[in-house]
């Protein structure tokens, strides 16, 4: 009896462990810096009227994926990375519609991470 008490508690308390343990999604601004925990996700959102080109520099996140928003399709893109170990990193986040004779520093943005564990 005591082994069935035991497995039926285990039963009714496994979804709320397993959604404790989702990590949380942290959204990332341009030109700020942005602190996240290991295990957490952070998404970085770009208007997908103008094709950017996005460059992770540093190894405390790792992309996990890249996707346009559900709720207006093709009105957004966003690009999600996993804060994977304690450090830095840093997105360059710069438009590919550019003009030759274009200044690529004046229109490159950034996003700043830092990563603790």
């Amino acid at each position: 009896m005591r082994v069935a008490s035991v497995f039926c508690f285990a039963l009714v308390l496994a979804p709320s462990l397993i959604w404790a343990a989702t990590p949380a999604h942290v959204h990332l601004r341009l030109g700020e810096r942005t602190t996240l925990h290991v295990g957490q996700i952070a998404v970085l959102r770009l208007n997908a009227a103008r094709p950017y080109s996005v460059t992770l520099e540093g190894e405390a996140v790792a992309p996990i994926g890249e996707g346009q928003t559900v709720e207006e399709p093709q009105s957004e893109r966003t690009y999600s990375y996993r804060a994977v170990r304690a450090g830095t990193a840093t997105l360059l986040i710069t438009p590919t519609d550019q003009k030759k004779g274009d200044c690529v520093d004046c229109v490159t943005r950034h996003c700043f991470l830092t990563v603790v564990p």
